[in-house]
């Protein structure tokens, strides 16, 4: 089994940025013309260079699992529809957050289980642990970090309100007939 990736711990959902360079995609339609243009424009208007490079390395390893039409809802859908196809694409970009996304939020969301709390997210790791070595060797400080990260994506896609409540998705029309059906599982949806 593929080791789970953390590297999604270095930046939460990137909104605007992500906005900005699926917009920026779709005048070039080249990646490796956007990355130039990014790197050589300060685009993201960071301190080094370094977090430049970073920030948009992240950005684009998630933007490059979507479609072209996925990518220009993004540039022109709705606030939600921006926060949705992000929090897909870190799914299926991360299978460590596709996975949770999966077996802690949408489908305890469908038994009517509408919390979620520090003790779920124990209770995953220690499911994944056995398939997962990288699991059970990370560091307290390591897996404190995770969860943080994964929590406060939740809470920008309005997944995750207060009182840790989960809060179903509401998928746009427009949304629905881009998302791939796959990814539906990534969403803790109402009842039909």
């Amino acid at each position: 089994m593929p080791r789970y990736s953390l590297a999604f711990i270095a930046a939460p959902l990137l909104l605007p940025e992500s906005v900005r360079v699926a917009k920026l995609y779709g005048e070039l339609q080249d990646w490796s013309a956007v990355r130039s243009h990014v790197l050589t424009t300060n685009f993201f208007q960071a301190r080094r260079a370094k977090t430049g490079q970073r920030i948009y390395q992240e950005i684009a390893s998630r933007l490059k699992t979507r479609s072209d039409e996925e990518l220009s809802l993004l540039v022109t859908g709705t606030p939600a529809d921006q926060q949705y196809l992000l929090w897909a694409a870190v799914c299926r970009r991360y299978a460590l957050v596709g996975d949770f996304a999966l077996e802690m939020v949408a489908e305890p969301f469908s038994r009517l289980h509408r919390t979620l709390t520090r003790g779920d997210f124990h209770i995953f790791l220690n499911r994944k642990n056995p398939w997962h070595q990288e699991l059970a060797t990370m560091r307290p400080s390591t897996e404190t970090k995770v969860r943080q990260v994964l929590f406060k994506m939740l809470r920008e896609v309005g997944i995750l309100g207060e009182g840790d409540r989960l809060h179903a998705a509401i998928l746009s029309p427009a949304l629905l007939e881009v998302l791939p059906r796959r990814d539906l599982r990534f969403f803790p949806l109402p009842n039909p």
